[in-house]
């Protein structure tokens, strides 16, 4: 059970949680300004 404190760890700015972007081919967290600028291979989340 290594590596599943996303939720606890306490990294907001950096790629994990900001603007709940994912990456249509990899399903991992993005940045919000990632995910604008390549909208064909990011999904926005709705939560």
């Amino acid at each position: 059970m290594a590596g599943r404190s996303k939720d606890s760890g306490g990294k907001k700015s950096s790629g994990g949680g900001g603007g709940k972007y994912r990456s249509a081919k990899t399903s991992r967290y993005v940045t919000e300004k990632h995910g604008k600028s390549s909208p064909s291979t990011t999904v926005k989340e709705s939560k």
